[in-house]
């Protein structure tokens, strides 16, 4: 849900206002290490966890998963700014944003203030851009991205303005590109001086945000679980990938055991329409055949619209499953992957005293490279071949 500038935002009594730092253009700072899927700003670290070529019908589709890392000691809000985000391939072709994950959005004086991070506290975004090419034209297989992040800054009496934009530049993406390569670990952050904070409603205007002190490590909830996705509150583990045929449709099935590894009770539910899948091959899978609503979900409710069912309750500790089943349809000739990427947003949600339901807050989660388990999957295929057959699939396309 938007807010307006001048009307009240669910930023909770623990929200208070500290340091700003000046705006900073993005580049490719120290925790970077000179790596082309990470930007570093003064506030936060942004890198792309996974990044995708597809085809979507007569648009191709560029899909990137950018974690967003809070280095400042003060919790901080981020917002995309809407119509930022663009992409260009080696031979000069255009991509624009068409759909916005987990990330709030910032348009005109309206702002989303939802995507909320603590000191050190780590969430994604999920970015898709798209582009139809003419019969003819040839197409990039390198690109470069750029978008807007800005701050949000809480104000007393629950309201907010717009604080820094931060252009980010992500360069040399290439399918299936990840800052943290297999034996590669993420970047460490250390510790500078630290601000004093700042009268409320006055930043500092030479002072950067202090990094976040070093803390006693915490325990990973993914540690030893195969295809396990930690979104703070809970995590999400895929249990299964079955592939079938139905009709004139290939479907993959997916169970998710998403646990409470919180102290408190969660609430969530599924998104509709945002959940997706990419082969190995570049083709998408989707929540629905024509002409139907979104059904793709079984075990957890649906929040569409101005409607949410928060049938999906877990308790500290309590786990349960939830399944999703994607479809595309076959084609005559067309091959059939032996990996999977999938892309889905739950929303936690609160249950208030009127029994109205509201969204707190929306996850991006991204499970890379699932491979296949059950009947029907695909015989192993090189990378070599995969590569061929991605081409061969964006010339069909054009």
């Amino acid at each position: 849900m938007k807010k307006r500038l001048n009307g009240l935002v669910p930023l909770g009594a623990a929200a208070v206002l500290l340091a700003m730092g000046s705006p900073a253009q993005a580049q490719m700072g120290p925790l970077c290490a000179g790596r082309n899927a990470c930007a570093e700003v003064t506030p936060f670290l942004a890198t792309i966890n996974d990044f995708r070529t597809s085809t979507s019908g007569r648009y191709k589709v560029l899909t990137s998963s950018i974690r967003f890392q809070n280095k400042t000691n003060r919790p901080l809000i981020l917002g995309y700014v809407s119509g930022s985000g663009i992409a260009i391939d080696d031979q000069g072709n255009r991509y624009a944003a068409s759909t916005i994950r987990g990330i709030g959005e910032i348009s005109g004086r309206n702002a989303d203030s939802k995507f909320v991070l603590q000191p050190g506290e780590a969430s994604d975004g999920r970015f898709e851009l798209i582009w139809e090419p003419t019969r003819g034209v040839v197409f990039g297989l390198s690109f470069e991205l750029e978008l807007t992040i800005r701050e949000i800054v809480p104000l007393p009496g629950n309201q907010i303005r717009l604080g820094p934009e931060h252009a980010l530049h992500f360069k040399a993406l290439t399918n299936n590109t990840s800052f943290n390569a297999p034996g590669q670990a993420a970047p460490s952050m250390a510790q500078p001086p630290a601000v004093a904070p700042a009268p409320v409603g006055v930043p500092h205007p030479a002072a950067a945000p202090a990094v976040a002190a070093p803390q006693a490590p915490v325990a990973d909830a993914c540690a030893g679980l195969q295809r396990c996705y930690n979104a703070g509150p809970f995590i999400a583990e895929v249990k299964s990938v079955i592939p079938s045929n139905e009709s004139r449709y290939h479907v993959v099935h997916l169970n998710v055991r998403i646990r409470n590894v919180s102290g408190e009770q969660l609430i969530l539910g599924y998104k509709a329409g945002t959940s997706t899948v990419i082969d190995n091959l570049g083709q998408r899978y989707y929540w629905g055949r024509a002409g139907t609503y979104d059904t793709s979900a079984t075990g957890i409710g649906v929040v569409q619209g101005n409607k949410a069912d928060p049938q999906f309750v877990l308790n500290p500790g309590q786990s349960r499953d939830a399944t999703f089943r994607l479809f595309r349809n076959r084609a005559p000739n067309g091959g059939v992957g032996n990996a999977y990427n999938f892309d889905v947003a739950l929303q936690q949600l609160a249950v208030l005293q009127s029994q109205q339901i509201q969204t707190v807050r929306e996850y991006s989660l991204n499970f890379p490279n699932l491979p296949l388990a059950g009947m029907g999957a695909a015989p192993a295929q090189s990378v070599g071949e995969a590569t061929k057959a991605l081409k061969d699939i964006f010339k069909k396309k054009k």
